[in-house]
């Protein structure tokens, strides 16, 4: 009985020790989000953001041709947004979108990196020029309305954009 227990723990100890460095990485990335999860507060732990995108950043910087390192730099920009940190974030969505331009969030990341400029950052220029580089690159896009709309009210406080919905709509309403 003794030599099957001894059996059963070297090899449990054998398999966790067999691990990958990719497979590795991939646990202690689980294991953040699943804390990140079990919080589950409406508010991100700053502790737990950190030792996540700490793993996204090394799972990427050490597999760069993994299909995951794109999606994992994008879940950091997304959890540096989060936590504050857009200047971050717009680094990252720039990575993904210039290093990954076959990812299939890649033109998001174009979209998203002005989107945070303007509404995060507030640099309107930068925002401005994202925009307009994206209706040029992709002006048939399913997002290429939202990008046009963007541009064409940026800089725009809520409360003028509603005026201008509420004029819009009483000529609608005339016709």
């Amino acid at each position: 009985m003794k030599t099957i227990k001894y059996f059963i723990l070297a090899l449990i100890i054998g398999i966790t020790a067999c691990k990958s460095p990719r497979e590795k990485a991939l646990n202690r990335i689980k294991e953040a989000e699943a804390k990140m999860r079990a919080d589950g507060s409406m508010q991100i732990n700053p502790a737990i953001a950190h030792e996540l995108i700490t793993g996204y950043m090394a799972f990427s910087e050490q597999f760069p041709k993994d299909s995951l390192a794109p999606e994992f730099l994008f879940k950091a920009a997304e959890v540096n947004n989060g936590i504050g940190k857009p200047d971050v974030a717009v680094d990252l969505y720039k990575k993904v979108y210039y290093d990954y331009p076959g990812y299939k969030k890649a033109i998001y990341c174009l979209f998203l990196e002005g989107f945070t400029y303007e509404t995060r950052l507030n640099d309107l220029t930068a925002a401005a020029n994202i925009y307009q580089d994206f209706l040029t690159k992709y002006p048939n896009h399913p997002l290429a309305d939202d990008v046009k709309f963007s541009l064409d009210n940026i800089g725009k406080s809520d409360e003028e954009l509603i005026q201008q919905f509420e004029a819009n709509q009483n000529t609608v309403q005339k016709k």
